[in-house]
């Protein structure tokens, strides 16, 4: 009997639900949870604690994410308030930040205040999907994705060609001793050179010597299977691109750069010169005086280097990856950003003959890349 009893004690415990509805005394009505009201529940919860790291293994990465909702004809949407307190009582997803989008303005009467808010959160796969699978129709959940420029990719066209799905074996097999070098065999510090062999892709960068050590871990690679070099230098020079080099693994390979070069034009007297680039889009046909003054333009890019002596009257950006708005935005790790300026408002040297298509444009740098994300946009 006494067993009879405490089984029943256990059943009446398993079936009271704590996060469900709270019924109040003598009203006879309920209140509504937070899950309740948001349409998001914990389900999920059991595959989320099943990534979780234990001792010895590593822990499963998470990734950000953006919640929010949308108004669909019919449903009444929850607001980012409800939607903010459900996610809050997961303890597997951490809540980044709230973002307002200065764009909206409600539609109409019936737009509920903070109905247009996104969270950015950050959570692993296994409970996003859970997540997107027991949200109601009106909740949107989805990746806040990386922004990435085209030159922090190498070439698919280069690359694919010589890379392989299949892992080569973790063995060190050698080192190739490189050295870079510039005009008047001035080493050249900061050059990446690239090494793709049939299933790998190794890469170092210069030191102030110019020296480069890029080591090759495929243990059945040979120097034969080394199909192209790619060095981009850091600037003033030409990048190179060598298919099937003849390397020597006992000695430094020598790699000599061109450096930028922009040969005088043949102009009539009291014509400004002008580069081939813009006499190629037309630019050439504009009246004199039009160089874009007044104009402003907003550049979301990877930063602008506004040491170049071209772009020293860039003087206003921010730097939206890191969240502070200091003024990395004049470091330029890629490149893009700053070659962009340059293109648009460069102040021109008449000594080379190279300016921007408007040198007297403003510039308002928005740095977005390298580490930005989707959630920087809005």
């Amino acid at each position: 009997m006494a067993e009879q009893q405490q089984k029943n004690g256990d059943n009446a415990g398993r079936s009271a639900n704590p996060g469900g509805p709270k019924r109040t005394q003598g009203s006879g009505q309920t209140s509504a949870s937070p899950n309740e009201t948001s349409g998001l529940n914990k389900i999920g919860s059991d595959a989320s604690e099943a990534s979780r790291s234990t001792a010895g293994v590593l822990a499963r990465r998470k990734r950000q994410y953006l919640v929010a909702t949308r108004v669909l004809p019919g449903l009444a949407a929850a607001p980012a308030n409800a939607i903010h307190e459900s996610l809050k009582q997961m303890e597997d997803i951490e809540i980044l930040r709230r973002l307002r989008p200065k764009g909206f303005k409600g539609l109409g009467a019936a737009a509920q205040p903070g109905a247009h808010e996104i969270i950015v959160v950050r959570m692993d796969d296994q409970r996003a999907e859970a997540l997107r699978q027991s949200a109601p129709p009106h909740v949107v959940i989805e990746e806040d994705g990386r922004l990435e420029t085209g030159l922090s990719l190498f070439p698919a066209s280069l690359a694919a060609p010589r890379s392989s799905a299949a892992a080569p074996a973790p063995r060190r097999r050698r080192e190739i001793q490189f050295q870079v070098l510039g005009e008047r065999d001035q080493p050249l510090a900061g050059a990446g050179v690239t090494v793709l062999g049939r299933s790998f892709g190794a890469l170092a960068i210069t030191d102030q010597a110019g020296a480069a050590s890029v080591a090759i871990f495929d243990a059945e690679a040979d120097l034969d299977d080394i199909g192209a070099i790619y060095v981009q230098p850091a600037a003033d020079h030409w990048e190179c691109f060598m298919q099937r080099p003849m390397l020597n693994p006992a000695e430094t390979n020598v790699i000599r750069l061109r450096p930028l070069a922009f040969p005088q034009a043949v102009k009539p007297a009291g014509e400004k010169p002008m580069s081939w680039g813009r006499e190629m889009m037309g630019l050439d046909r504009f009246a004199t005086g039009l160089t874009g003054g007044g104009v402003r333009v907003g550049l979301i890019d990877s930063g602008c280097d506004n040491s170049h002596p071209l772009l020293r009257h860039v003087a206003k950006g921010v730097d939206l990856t890191r969240g502070n708005g200091a003024s990395d935005w004049t470091r330029d790790e890629i490149g893009q950003g700053t070659h962009c300026a340059g293109i648009i408002a460069g102040t021109g040297d008449p000594a080379l003959g190279v300016s921007g298509i408007a040198p007297g444009a403003e510039i308002h740098v928005f740095k977005l890349s390298p580490g930005g994300r989707f959630s920087d946009l809005i």
